[in-house]
């Protein structure tokens, strides 16, 4: 091989490891995009939860409190 066809070659071979490296960083992109919806998900949820939560604490606050148990 001569001097021409080396350097065509490293190029060619270089060029092959940059698809396969921009390959990774969009599927890096992709599962970072996965994490952070399935992560909002759980976050909508929690916050959910909690607003019901309140909801059903304020709505016991406002139960007359209850007599003791005779016998007990």
């Amino acid at each position: 091989m001569n001097e021409r066809e080396l350097l065509l070659k490293d190029i060619d071979d270089i060029s092959k490891q940059i698809e396969v490296v921009t390959r990774q960083i969009d599927n890096s992109d992709y599962n970072i995009t996965g994490l952070i919806a399935h992560k909002t998900r759980h976050m909508d949820r929690r916050d959910m939860l909690e607003t019901r939560k309140a909801e059903l604490e304020a709505k016991l606050a406002l139960l007359p409190a209850e007599e003791p148990e005779a016998g007990v």
